[in-house]
């Protein structure tokens, strides 16, 4: 009788198991898809979503980010314009530019000039001065583990 009721056990911890499995792998949540993000840059409607945020120098759009929110991407625009960087850039960047120019010299004198089908990486600690011809629009990618660009963005 003991080992009827330790089988009977055994059976019922087994199918509470299985039952519990079944439940995780139906969960919405667990079942929930994941799917890339896709952005034009010519398409006429990219800044004009909800989602865009807009200064007087730059609009852009994110997006997509990671799970912790330290690296985003997206479509940005700014307008012609001259910027002395005197604080070190706060994050690593990549920007596509799809079109317009822009002028990167470094506090050693050092000009990148950046055109349309072209891409630039600023790195953290960067400075000097930049400079648009505008308007420029470009996709970029930014790593920001300290949300500094966040912050500079709601400046």
């Amino acid at each position: 009788m003991y080992s009827t009721v330790t089988r009977t056990s055994h059976y019922l911890v087994r199918a509470l198991a299985l039952a519990g499995s079944v439940y995780l792998i139906a969960s919405p949540a667990m079942a929930q898809a994941i799917h890339p993000t896709k952005i034009a840059g010519n398409d006429p409607s990219a800044f004009t979503t909800p989602d865009v945020h807009t200064d007087p120098t730059y609009k852009w759009r994110i997006m997509g980010q990671s799970a912790d929110k330290n690296f985003r991407a997206g479509l940005s625009w700014t307008a012609k314009g001259v910027k002395d960087v005197d604080e070190p850039n706060s994050v690593d960047e990549f920007l596509f530019i799809l079109k317009g120019r822009e002028k990167y010299t470094s506090i050693d004198g050092t000009v990148i000039d950046v055109g349309a089908g072209e891409g630039i990486f600023v790195p953290k600690g960067w400075r000097g001065k930049w400079e648009s011809d505008g308007p420029v629009e470009f996709f970029f990618a930014v790593y920001d583990p300290g949300k500094l660009y966040e912050q500079r963005s709601r400046e």
